[in-house]
Formats: C-alpha cells, structure tokens, sequence
C-alpha cells in the first residue's frame, strides 16, 4: 500500500506528516498467519474409526421378559429373532439352577403393507407411511399397555433395495420404509409413560472395515443419521443402532443380534463383520500435510446450490485457484440479463447476479441453470449440451445443495417429534436423490474431485437436526462407497457455518447463537475454504470439520458426552458425576420437596421456584423476570431449548417427560402441577430413604449383609435406575476400594500374614445385565440374585 498520511490534533492542525509511505505485508508474517490457522484448523478435524469389541457368543444370552415388539423383514432375520426371544422358558429355568434369573418374554411381529390388517395371533401389517397405523398398531397389539414393553427393534431398513439396482426412484420409497416409517415409530413411543429401548437395524450400511466398503448399502444408512439423533433429543428411549453384515445368512444375523441385545451393554453403536463385532469411536483425525492445490483451466467444474450461501463462496474460491468454467445449479429462476440491472437493491436476486457479475469480472466462463439436481431428465440435457456451449469436460464437482425451508416457506428445522414425512422428503431430494444421480451420471466419467458438504449432526447427533442427519449419513455412506471403487469421492461433515447461507439468515443466527453459548462454535467462510484446500487432495472418503469446546459440550450436553462414541474425545477432560454423586443430587433435590412437614402446596411453590431456575438457566435471563402465568413458548423456550430442559429435569428428578408437553406451552405454574402428579409422595420418600440408607451404610464403611440387603430390595419399585447402581455399587465394594488390586492379609494360627483371593465379586457387565432385569423380578429371582451377588470363592 502507497499514500500520504497525516496526524491531526483536537483542532486540526497537522502534527506530522509523511508524504509516499509504504507499507508491505511481511512474508515471514503471512507464513505464521498461515500456520496459526492450519493449527487451528487441524483441532477441528474429527474422523469415525471402528474398533473390534467382543465375542458375540453368549450361552446364558437370555432377552429381557417382557413384550418385544418386531418390525420384521422379509429375509427372515425377524422371524429368527422371534423365535430365538419367545424360546427362552425352558433356558429360563435351566439358568435359575445356574443363578441367572429371567422370565419368558413374548414377541409381536409387524410386517410393511398397503394397510393396517392384524394377520394373526401378534402378528400386524401397516402402512410405513402412515402414523395413523402405527398410532393404532400400539392401541391393538399392546391394549393400551405399554408398560409391558421390554423393546422394539426396527429391521425394515434390511428389505431396502440393494445399491446395485438403487435409483433416483427406488431411494425415494426406500426412505419411506427405513427412515420414515422409524420416524413414525420413534414419535409413537414417544406418547408412551415409560419408553422401552428402540434398536435400530441395518444391514451392511457402514463402511466397517476396507473390505466392506466397496458394496456399502448406502440406501439403509439415513437410519444411522436418524438414530443419532434420537439418542441426542431421547436418551429414555434410546437403544441403538447396529449394522449386521451382509454375507452372514438370516440364522447367524439373528443369533448376533440376539447376543448383543442379551448383553445389555453401554454400546450403542455396533458393526458386525466376519463374526467379529466392531464399536464405533470418534476419534480427532491426523494432522493432514497441506498439498499444492489448483483448477485446470482446461475443465469444467460443477456446483449445485452454487449461487447462494456457501455455494458461491466455494465458485469463487475456484475462480481465485484457477478455474475458468463453472456450471453452477440452483433452484431461483433470474430474469433475463437486460434486466438485471432493475432487481430490487439488496434482493436476494440481486445478490445472486452480483455473484455471477463477480465470476464474468474475474474471467470466468458461468453457465447458471436453475435445475432439479434430483431430475434425471433435465440432468442429463443439461450435462449432454454444456460442450455445445464451449465448455470442456467436467473434472470436478462440489455437491452443496441444501434446503431449509420447504415451498410455503416454512422451516424444516424441528426436533423429531414435529417432523414428518414431507420435512424428511424436502432433505432428502437435493442431497440424497441429487447426490446419486450425480454419482450415477459420472461414475464412468473421471473426476478430479467429488465433493459432498454434509452435516456433523451425522457424525454426532443434533437437537432439531434429524433431517439433515439423516440425509447427510447418506453422503458419508456414498462417499465411501465411491472412494472404494477407486473415485475420488469426499463428503465433509460442517459444523455450524456462519455468515451466508442458513448461517446468514434471521433463524440461523438464533440457531447458531445458542449453539456456540453451548459449546458448538461457528465456522466462518474464510476457514471452511482453507479446510477445502487442505482436505480436498487428501486421501480420504470423509471427515468432520467442528468448532467444539467439549467443556461446554459435557456440560449442556451429556447425553452426547456419555455416549461410547466420543469417548475417546472426553477422556482428557474433567470426569462426569459419578452414579453417586448424581444419587446424591437427585436425593437433595426430591427431599427439598417431599422433606417432613411440607404440605402439598408448599411443594407446588418449590417446584415453581425449581423449574423457574431451570428455565432462565436454559432461555439465560434473570430468574425474576419470569412470569410463571405465562405458557414457556411465549417466554421464549424452542423446540432446541425445550429439548435442553426436558434431559436435564428428567435427569435431576428421574422422571419421565413428554417434549410434546413442553411444545404445547404450559406455563411454569402448570408444568408444575403436573410434574407433581409424577411425584407422588410415598413413591418419592420411599426412593429417598432407600437412597438415605446407601449413603448411611457407606459413610459407616459397613458392608451389606443379607438381610439388610433384602430389606433394601423391598423398594426396588420405587428406586430409579440411578438409584439401583448406586445400591448395587455398594453390595459390590470392597474393602477401601483396593481388592481388585491386593490380596487381603489374615494371621494363621502362628501369627504370621498370610495371603487369601478376595471374595469372588459379580462383574460389572453382569450387573448392569441384572440391572435390566430387576423390575421383572419375582422373589424367588431376588433371593437368587442375592446369592449370587454375595456368594464367595466357587
């Protein structure tokens, strides 16, 4: 930079002057800039590994009693399942003689059709499409108790078609019977008091191990996205998901599946390849070297949603590397150029022909079509005349094509229990359906790059983002597809992108402001660019680009940050509360209400006070503004925030919450109200003495006899889950915490010290399966998990 500069005083009078001064960036400085913000960059890059788990041969495996319910397959994995489930009454009593104890559990079966129709004895067939069956498919099959439900498995995904005769068409049905109809399913369970676990199937959908990632059923995979999100927005109902693999035949799938849902472990996320199980783990991805990085001027480089939002950005990025032919697709139809000059200053219009004014200025030869991407007629017309009209072959494509908001211009951003059908369908035809037939009209084509901007709600889930989740596990699924079979195929995975596009307008702002305040931070274009220049020539089918601060993120979000999936990525930070420690909590918080002497209304008024410090915590305002009169939407509370208050009150109370109940708008006064109805007090007092008597027995440091056991066990009924680790957790300690490391020290007959084996303790994963278990139990179960619980040496 060259010019004059003068300094003036209050009153005008120059100071100093200095006439033809130069100023020039320093070299050395723009280097340290570049790699401050490759560092930077490198701490937002995350990757999904697969790690082998455990054998998945169990011969005690027993399902929990109760009702299963089975969305069954046509292949039959489904009905072996079934069979393997309702099989157990004879192994039952074998294992009481062994000390394992369970109950015979009992199956009904729902099948995919045209409509509703009860075919047998537990046996129904519904509409995927319709949540008007599957509203009645619970009141008939279950007869309005759905307190007997033990789980639900989903394995419509499994009857999907195959990749190698998947279409633009075929996708379209299929997400009605894989994503839709679970989308249905999850709502359903919803409604019900006390969710069962929901398990979600698929079948070679996930790129486990390099052998499987060249056949990877990419049409099953928006399951995955889908289910993220629900173990975000619902972890009361939240199972898992599990991807079996595609060469094993319907006998050995359903005795997999069968073992890990037996186990009841904390996993949430299984692959099975080869009879070995895999765990998935999000992992912070290696430190990528730059590479030199340009656009042939000699080819023609494809853009869909390239004249808005980051679409543009990415054209212009191009055009500053090198390129000099863009074909960019969108959805606007503009004017005539003669009358591009009268548009409306500032219109989005407007600002779409600067965009394309800016790319002529700079040289660059702009085709503009305003196509379906998920049109395979216009596609492929549009693709067969570009040589006509000067352009070379196309070498590259960046698929950015999104949708927001649907065609009344409504949003399309909801948490799963307001979404539906058309709000997944509106996603899904630019990204999923645009995507493939991209894919299918340059696979023989050779591409130097095939770019796919996903969502990082498919890697981990997001509150009112199921959607999108769901649509960009497709472009993760595709991408390594792609890569396997040798095509240069990337899907990135953005975090929150700030200023253009979504992240540019009214409702993206407010999205975007909440979600940094809770550790999800913004990406501004600038640095989604250099993420492009660093990632595009690497070797790799997918990656995650996310600003988080994992403090914040465990402390607004852990039902993410309690996940197996990152547990990697929470390892180096501050531990979670402990079982106790939450028992503790959750013992403070209800003896506040229910303490001696503290009428009905007196509860009424602490639980206001209560709920209204929950809620200027979530809406961040000062406590005493809240009017208690006034319906929570009106003070304020989304659909983002009514899902942050619903995890955290059913975690402090250990109570049961609709979503629904928040998004109908009850003021503080009524939420209350009907909080307490779910805290009656005896139930409440019960938990709290039992929980009172834990914390006597460990504070005196006095192991748990038998009897004393046993007259715990009586209020079982009344304890949570919570409640009944922290009991168990006590009946299994030993002595100062050490006996897993040191043999105890007794003196013989002479004296001397000698060294015995400490008692023969229940391993962790025993008890959280008999955990599981313990609201099924009769007495005669009880007795025998007391013994086998305290039982010593053989």
């Amino acid at each position: 930079f060259e010019g004059d500069v003068y300094l003036l005083d209050d009153t005008g009078q120059v100071l100093v002057e200095a006439k033809g001064l130069r100023l020039q960036r320093s070299e050395s400085m723009e280097q340290l800039t570049a790699t401050n913000e490759l560092n930077e960059l490198q701490e937002w890059l995350y990757t999904l590994q697969w790690e082998p788990w455990q054998s998945l041969i169990s011969k005690q495996a027993m399902a929990q009693a109760g009702t299963w319910l089975i969305f069954t397959d046509s292949s039959g994995v489904g009905q072996e399942l079934t069979d393997l489930i309702t099989r157990q009454e004879g192994a039952r009593k074998e294992g009481m003689r062994k000390g394992v104890v369970n109950n015979a559990p009992t199956c009904i079966t729902v099948s995919p059709g045209y409509m509703y129709q009860a075919v047998g004895a537990n046996r129904y067939r519904i509409n995927p499409a319709s949540p008007d069956d599957m509203r009645r498919l619970f009141t008939d099959a279950l007869n309005g108790d759905t307190a007997t439900l033990a789980g639900v498995i989903h394995l419509w995904s499994l009857d999907v078609t195959p990749v190698q005769k998947t279409s633009v068409a075929s996708l379209e049905a299929d997400q009605i019977l894989g994503a839709g109809s679970a989308l249905n399913l999850i709502q359903e369970l919803l409604s019900v008091k006390q969710g069962p676990r929901l398990w979600l199937v698929t079948r070679g959908a996930q790129a486990v191990t390099s052998a499987s990632s060249a056949s990877v059923e990419v049409a099953q995979s928006p399951l995955w996205g889908l289910g993220r999100t629900c173990a975000i927005e619902h972890p009361e109902l939240w199972g898992g998901l599990i991807d079996v693999d595609a060469q094993s035949d319907a006998s050995t799938t359903a005795s997999q599946l069968f073992a890990i849902l037996a186990q009841q472990a904390r996993e949430d996320q299984i692959a099975i390849r080869d009879g070995q199980s895999y765990v998935a783990r999000m992992v912070r991805s290696q430190e990528w070297t730059p590479k030199a990085l340009s656009a042939g001027n000699d080819a023609t480089y494809l853009i869909t949603g390239g004249l808005w939002g980051l679409g543009l950005e990415v054209a212009q990025w191009l055009a500053r590397k090198g390129a000099r032919h863009l074909v960019l697709l969108g959805r606007s139809t503009l004017p005539e150029r003669t009358q591009w000059d009268s548009t409306q200053v500032g219109s989005r219009q407007a600002q779409q022909i600067a965009g394309l004014r800016q790319l002529e200025a700079a040289g660059v030869h702009v085709h503009y079509a305003p196509v379906d991407v998920a049109n395979e007629a216009d596609m492929t017309a549009l693709i067969e005349n570009l040589p006509q009209q000067g352009f070379p072959a196309i070498k590259g494509i960046v698929h950015a094509a999104s949708v927001w908001q649907n065609a009344r211009g409504e949003s399309l951003v909801h948490p799963l229990v307001n979404l539906n059908l058309s709000s997944l369908q509106d996603v899904f035809r630019p990204k999923v359906a645009g995507a493939w037939l991209l894919h299918s009209l340059f696979a023989e084509k050779p591409l130097d790059f095939f770019v796919s901007f996903s969502s990082g709600a498919s890697l981990f889930g997001s509150a009112a983002q199921g959607n999108y989740a769901a649509a960009g596990a497709f472009l993760d699924a595709l991408a390594h597809s792609m890569r396997a079979s040798g095509q240069p195929a990337l899907s990135i995975d953005w975090g929150a992108i700030s200023e253009t596009g979504f992240g540019a307008t009214a409702e993206g702002q407010r999205v975007h402001e909440y979600w940094e305040s809770h550790g999800i931070g913004r990406i501004p274009p600038r640095q989604v660019l250099a993420a492009l220049e660093l990632l595009l020539p690497q070797q790799i089918a997918q990656v995650g680009v996310l600003r988080l601060d994992w403090q914040q993120l465990q402390q607004f979000y852990p039902q993410l940050t309690q996940l197996p999936l990152v547990s990697h990525l929470v390892d180096s930070i501050a531990t979670p509360q402990t079982d106790e420690q939450t028992v503790q909590q959750t013992s403070s918080i209800l003896q506040s209400f229910f303490g001696t002497g503290i009428d009905r209304a007196e509860r009424q008024r602490r639980l206001e006070s209560y709920l209204s410090e929950r809620v200027a915590a979530v809406l961040r305002v000062p406590e005493e503004k809240l009017d208690r009169e006034q319906p929570l939407t009106a003070l304020g509370l989304d659909s983002l925030m009514a899902i942050e208050l619903k995890n955290r009150i059913e975690r402090e109370l250990e109570v049961h919450i609709s979503i629904v109940a928040f998004l109908q708008g009850p003021s503080i006064r009524q939420f209350a109200a009907q909080l307490l109805e779910q805290l009656p007090v005896t139930a409440v007092q019960s938990s709290v003495d039992a929980i009172d008597a834990i914390q006597e027995t460990q504070k005196n440091d006095m192991p748990i006899d038998q009897q004393r056991a046993q007259q715990l066990l009586t209020q079982l009924d009344n304890l949570s889950d919570a409640d009944v680790e922290a009991l168990l957790g006590t009946m299994l300690q030993q002595e100062n915490g050490e006996a897993n490391e040191h043999n105890e020290q007794q003196e013989d007959g002479n004296g001397h010290q000698t060294s015995t084996g400490s008692a023969k303790q229940i391993s962790k994963q025993d008890a959280t399966q008999l955990l599981a278990q313990l609201d099924q139990l009769s007495d005669e179960d009880v007795e025998a998990l007391l013994s086998q619980i305290t039982q010593e040496g053989d």
